[in-house]
């Protein structure tokens, strides 16, 4: 009996009102929770302590999980498309932009010979592609066809995955 009661109060807990399903429609827009609270009716003064107490609410939580699937649903973004977009990102990052300089004669720009990339950005989506694909896991076992690379891992390596 005492089981049947906890499981309806449960049950009771787990069903959000209209007031907690805006505060999480709101969130999954700016993912600021005072100003979600706010958007969603609840008071400014009470808005930071309401938006913590909602953002630990599993049922509240559990329905951001679904307003941000249906976003990404909405938004047709699938983890083929995310990792496309990252080598593309990478091969615009790695190709080679020639250096220019005003030439004063020419009246124009021209080529100094010197070549440029943009190095932070390469790097960025080679980490991202690099974790997606789980290859910084010190405990993964290398599956090297080709068999020619050899990955060591240093200490700082070992940290950065830590």
């Amino acid at each position: 009996m005492l089981k049947e009661r906890e499981s309806v109060a449960d049950a009771k807990k787990s069903v959000l009102n209209a007031k907690q399903k805006a505060f999480c429609r709101e969130y999954v827009k700016c993912y600021n929770g005072t100003q979600a609270a706010i958007a969603a009716g609840y008071s400014k003064k009470t808005a930071a302590v309401q938006a913590s107490r909602l953002l630990r609410n599993p049922a509240v939580l559990d329905y951001i999980k679904e307003c941000q699937k249906e976003i990404i649903k909405m938004a047709c973004i699938t983890e083929e498309k995310v990792l496309n977009s990252l080598v593309e990102v990478l091969d615009r990052c790695m190709s080679a932009v020639p250096v220019m300089e005003w030439d004063y004669s020419e009246h124009a720009l021209v080529e100094t010979g010197t070549y440029q990339f943009d190095s932070k950005g390469a790097l960025n989506a080679i980490k991202l592609l690099g974790l997606h694909l789980g290859l910084f896991d010190k405990n993964r076992e290398q599956t090297n066809e080709n068999k020619d690379i050899d990955i060591h891992w240093t200490d700082e390596m070992k940290a950065y995955s830590e």
